[in-house]
């Protein structure tokens, strides 16, 4: 963990029911499990030590049935090739497009450059990442 950060209360909420989903991505049943990490991203892209940098990624999981599934979220935020954070958040999540946010609140001390941050979300045997970085100045 970034030695001295605080990770912040978890923030979630549902960006397309379903059918608004399935007709984004052209999805059809006999697809099977479909599971599409939209995007993942920091926000802001520069902070100092000290401020609060927000992980939020957007996702899409849709099934054949329509059930829900067990969803397992990670960022591994690391700086100059060593993990620093590794917030990992399990969850359930109905049919639909997702975008989930974690806060973290730097360390006054936290050094200086780039953080590279690699978003995984997992349900069952599919996985989606995507990679991203924030500078610290």
């Amino acid at each position: 963990m970034l030695a001295g950060g605080v990770v912040g209360h978890y923030v979630e909420h549902q960006d397309k029911d379903r059918p608004a989903a399935a007709a984004a991505t052209g999805y059809q049943a006999s697809q099977g499990n479909l599971l599409r990490l939209e995007n993942g991203q920091v926000q802001p892209s520069t902070a100092r030590a000290g401020e609060t940098v927000n992980l939020s990624s957007t996702y899409t999981i849709l099934t054949p049935s329509n059930q829900t599934m067990a969803i397992q979220e990670s960022r591994e935020v690391r700086h100059d090739g060593a993990m620093v954070a590794n917030p990992t958040v399990n969850t359930q999540r109905a049919n639909g497009t997702f975008t989930s946010t974690v806060p973290i609140t730097l360390p006054s001390d936290a050094q200086k450059g780039i953080y590279d941050v690699t978003t995984t979300v997992a349900m069952g045997d599919r996985t989606a990442r995507s990679m991203t970085a924030f500078t610290v100045q």
